[in-house]
């Protein structure tokens, strides 16, 4: 008889913790709202019984809360999308950055949407742990290309990379550095920077470094996406500028409310609808910041320039759906820095399908090596 409690309460744990492990939030809290409701069968008492049924429609209303947002909030561009990569692990984790590429490796990467296959090509990472870049040569100034998945040209092969075809279109040819992370925000690369990280990788004058940004990067600046739990946190300060706070999951766990925040935007959509103005705001504040800190560093650091490939609305367009992303660029327009416009060389919305990898987003071949024209046309200027 005195099992029988233990293993209720053993159940009940069971039954919350397995549905908040393995389900979406939306059906952890249909689930909830089940055992829940088992309370009124359980209880004897009224005043339990009042309890469970409250609790039941609480949680069912919240569930149903989930789903109606589920519905209304757009789909990312690679829903549905598979990838397979073997290695399946090749980004490491790094106490400076975060995380990394792992050197000496190939990566055999593969996209499937259904039976389509959208891309299948092979990474080459070299011992220092930069991708390789046919066309760049061992001698001459260089060029370091720093930022994300954009910059390593995720789904092209190593000599289709914007990088790549850069370096093959230079006259004479130079050194130049593919170190795009899949995966990385601003504050990796200016926690990069300001570390010298990137110094190893450079011969001779540094001509420029490019960064690609897009304003769909910007929830990535407060630490909104969960790979980013270990990468460097910035504050903004009052003068302005930032400073580095350790990394999110540790400020998070020393600031219980933050990280409370976090973890209710993160996992209900309600929350996210409703907190996303207020986020956005401070987040739009904190990415410019952030981009004119790593401007200062690489000047301070290089003495070359910080040149922007830029995927961004520069104009409000009717009915399109960025629209409150234009202050924005007018605050990076506002910065000083070169700039390369993939809106500009894309041209209107229905355009864009030519330029993208199907059901990915990311650049094709075709918009890699427009993109390194006009780069290499900017540069020459």
């Amino acid at each position: 008889m005195k099992l029988r409690p233990i293993g209720i309460a053993v159940l009940l744990i069971a039954a919350v913790a397995a549905p908040a492990i393995w389900l979406p939030m939306m059906a952890a809290l249909a689930v909830w709202a089940l055992v829940a409701l088992l309370g009124v069968v359980w209880f004897r008492k009224p005043v339990w019984r009042n309890a469970s049924l409250f609790l039941a429609a609480t949680l069912f209303g919240l569930a149903g809360l989930e789903f109606a947002f589920w519905i209304i909030d757009p789909q990312s561009t690679n829903s549905g999308t598979v990838k397979l990569d073997v290695p399946d692990h090749w980004l490491i984790e790094d106490d400076v950055v975060g995380f990394k590429l792992k050197p000496g490796i190939i990566v055999d990467s593969m996209s499937k949407y259904g039976d389509q296959v959208l891309f299948h090509q092979k990474y080459t990472i070299d011992a220092a742990g930069a991708r390789a870049t046919p066309g760049s040569v061992s001698n001459g100034p260089t060029y370091l290309f720093i930022g994300d998945s954009l910059i390593f040209s995720q789904g092209l092969g190593d000599d289709e990379a914007m990088a790549s075809q850069f370096a093959q279109s230079l006259q004479p040819p130079a050194h130049v550095v593919n170190l795009g992370v899949p995966g990385y925000a601003l504050n990796n690369l200016v926690r990069a920077v300001e570390t010298g990280q990137y110094d190893p990788f450079v011969v001779g004058k540094v001509k420029a470094v490019i960064a690609w940004i897009a304003h769909y990067h910007m929830d990535r600046v407060t630490g909104d996406q969960p790979w980013l739990a270990e990468s460097p946190r910035y504050a903004l300060e009052s003068d302005g500028r930032v400073r580095y706070t350790g990394d999110f999951l540790d400020y998070r766990l020393s600031h219980p409310l933050d990280g409370t925040y976090y973890v209710a935007r993160h996992n209900f959509r309600s929350v996210a609808r409703a907190s996303h103005t207020s986020m956005q705001r401070k987040q739009a504040v904190l990415y410019v910041a952030l981009l004119a800190q790593l401007r200062d560093l690489v000047k301070e650091r290089y003495g070359a320039p910080l040149v922007l490939i830029i995927d961004w609305p520069q104009q409000v367009e009717p009915g399109a759906n960025d629209n409150d992303y234009v202050p924005v660029y007018q605050s990076i327009a506002a910065l000083g820095m070169p700039m390369v416009s993939v809106r500009q060389i894309i041209g209107p919305y229905q355009n864009w399908s030519k330029y993208l990898i199907p059901h990915d987003g990311h650049p094709n071949a075709r918009l890699a090596k427009l993109v390194a024209q006009t780069l290499r046309k900017t540069l020459a200027q």
